[in-house]
């Protein structure tokens, strides 16, 4: 059994901005009072302790005077919280043939909660830099999870040992619901130098508190609308009807509507409408281990992970596009227009990826050996990993059109940087954003031969979050 608690805050201070409603005051009406005082606002309405400003007195014109006036430091606080409970059994539970079956099994009980509570001044937008609403929530998770190794056959030509894994974990969060992910694993013996292994599995990665509740603050990217001319002038039919007739909820331009700014008021940010991330994994992999090299493993592994409903940062440019081409209209809902057509707030904050997914393929190729001499122990070890495809799932050729609607960039393994015109695959954004690589399935039981246990890189994070969920592996 195991019991964590961790409290997390950070007060963050900023310097150097300066008060909007100040400003105004020390930039608005002023006067020359009896004693020939510079005040503000009016005679019959002076405004204590207020600082006429003046931008526009050369070098010396901004005294320190005004800047104290003006100026201000803001405060933010960041806190994080975490109960977690975990209560595991291994063990055995009758003997086959073959040997013994073993299981595990266990609970866990999680509960996290955090707010991001930026300075007043912040919040209300009257502030020289970037507005920042406050966010808090939390979420509570029970979890079951149950393996069993299951022993086969033992001794035989060709099948010195061949067992099979089967495990299963439950989770129910309270936000967005349950979900139950299997895996099963093969793992065979031919004789006693190599072992064989193999595992599938279905996975997924539930919305941090970060993802979930991190602030929501303003940004202006430069975007061009779709609905603004010239940009409408060749553009299909189809999109020329959505922008102005108005599409899924959102009013119609007007004709000869154009974009008055390049750059677009964006709010980015949490989402505690996210919903987790899906995966399935497949590997296959061998240990070498020749009787006649002691101490030397030679490991090869291939693994392939599709990821589905991926949880990113979304490209204001393309929720836009995607909206009005058609290819998605569930992101309408995060663009919201003024009357004349302009654009007042698009929606960028964290989201899933509800269209298409991404996948990765490759290998792993390790060498170990260790030998002792009289000077001491010795190791030597060498590992190399050949990524051989990272783009949309399916791994479409580049040029083909995906369900989203936009055309895939194919293979970017290899690609340079500037090539890349996706944030993430199949995105066809100007910003090169693509998530991290994704977590990996462990590649089955502890080899006795000496192989390295191979975990889930992404399983459990140093404050006990699951990042990937699947059912442990049974060592």
């Amino acid at each position: 059994m195991n019991d964590i608690y961790t409290d997390n805050e950070q007060n963050d201070l900023t310097f150097g901005q300066y008060d909007l409603n100040r400003l105004r005051q020390g930039l608005g009406p002023s006067f020359r009072d009896s004693s020939g005082v510079i005040r503000c606002d009016t005679p019959t309405a002076p405004i204590a302790g207020c600082v006429p400003i003046n931008l526009f007195g050369g070098p010396t014109g901004f005294t320190q005077a005004m800047s104290d006036f003006a100026g201000v430091t803001l405060q933010d606080t960041f806190y994080t919280k975490l109960y977690n409970y975990t209560a595991n059994l291994i063990g055995d539970l009758f003997d086959l043939p073959a040997g013994p079956i073993g299981f595990a099994v266990g609970y866990e009980y999680r509960r996290e909660f955090g707010f991001d509570q930026p300075d007043a001044i912040t919040a209300s937008g009257a502030t020289t830099g970037n507005a920042r609403l406050p966010t808090r929530g939390g979420f509570a998770l029970n979890e079951f999870y149950a393996e069993f190794n299951i022993p086969i056959l033992k001794g035989l030509a060709f099948a010195e040992t061949f067992e099979i894994a089967i495990a299963a974990r439950y989770s129910d969060y309270s936000n967005f619901g349950d979900t139950t992910n299997p895996k099963f694993g093969f793992r065979w013996k031919p004789f006693a130098d190599l072992l064989v292994r193999g595992n599938y599995a279905d996975g997924f990665r539930a919305p941090t508190i970060s993802d979930l509740f991190s602030d929501q603050s303003d940004a202006f990217p430069e975007i061009q609308d779709p609905c603004s001319v010239p940009f409408i002038n060749t553009s299909p039919v189809a999109v020329r009807n959505a922008c102005r007739n108005g599409v899924s909820g959102i009013t119609g331009t007007p004709a000869g509507y154009e974009q008055a700014n390049t750059q677009i008021r964006v709010t980015t940010g949490g989402n505690p409408n996210l919903s987790p991330e899906e995966a399935r994994n497949k590997t296959l992999g061998l240990v070498y281990s020749p009787s006649f090299v002691e101490g030397l493993d030679v490991y090869l592994d291939w693994y392939n992970i599709e990821i589905s409903n991926a949880i990113q940062g979304l490209d204001p440019q393309f929720i836009l596009n995607s909206c009005y081409n058609g290819s998605n209209l569930a992101n309408c809902a995060l663009i919201t227009r003024g009357p004349g057509g302009e654009i007042l707030d698009l929606f960028a904050g964290t989201g899933n990826a509800t269209i298409g997914g991404f996948e990765t393929e490759g290998y792993d190729f390790t060498v170990d050996y260790h030998f002792e001499t009289t000077f001491g122990r010795f190791r030597i070890n060498w590992d190399t990993a050949h990524v051989s495809y990272y783009g949309d799932l399916g791994q479409p050729e580049a040029g083909d059109i995906l369900a989203a609607g936009s055309a895939s960039n194919g293979n970017l393994v290899g690609r340079p940087r500037e090539a890349r015109q996706t944030g993430y695959p199949g995105q066809n954004s100007k910003h090169d954003t693509m998530p991290q690589r994704p977590c990996r399935d462990a590649l089955g039981p502890k080899v006795e031969t000496g192989a390295r246990k191979r975990g889930n890189a992404r399983r459990r994070d140093t404050a006990g979050h699951h990042v990937c969920s699947q059912a442990p592996d049974l060592r």
